[in-house]
């Protein structure tokens, strides 16, 4: 993290990451009792928000987002390899993601492109599978192993 503006990673309420996808003109969206929000800090403050919601040893990557003044900069694929670490930490097997727009940036960080129906019944039944992501959004996914 050295060198792209992040310092340190830290919990952060689920309302942090609506008012950053709000800002990012981005919808805001519910996130349950089983999501973890992460907040990314820089120097001068937070710098993006990612969520990981939890389904038994799967995981869901759930709105990730950088402030606007440290996009394109790899403050983004920094934090999702963090992300990776830590579901690997907590003993996740594999993580999934629904995008519209990020396919090719998730796949640089080592997530697979897969049919949707693949995943776990538990990833199925969130609600971002189940309402909030169009049928139309790209399910991806990555295994994760001890390292």
């Amino acid at each position: 993290m050295p060198g792209l503006g992040l310092s340190r990673i830290e919990g952060a309420a689920p309302g942090d990451l609506a008012s950053a996808l709000e800002a990012a003109g981005l919808p805001p969206v519910s996130v349950s009792s089983a999501t973890t929000v992460y907040q990314f800090v820089g120097t001068a403050g937070p710098i993006g928000w990612a969520a990981l919601e939890i389904c038994d040893k799967a995981a869901l990557l759930r709105s990730v987002v950088v402030a606007e003044g440290h996009r394109g900069t790899g403050v983004g694929a920094a934090m999702v390899r963090a992300v990776i670490r830590q579901a690997r930490d907590d003993g996740m097997k594999e993580l999934w993601l629904l995008t519209e727009t990020g396919r090719g940036f998730f796949a640089r960080q080592g997530f697979a492109l897969v049919d949707r129906a693949s995943a776990p019944a538990a990833i199925r039944n969130t609600s971002e599978f189940a309402a909030i992501c169009p049928r139309s959004a790209d399910c991806m996914t990555m295994r994760l192993s001890a390292q």
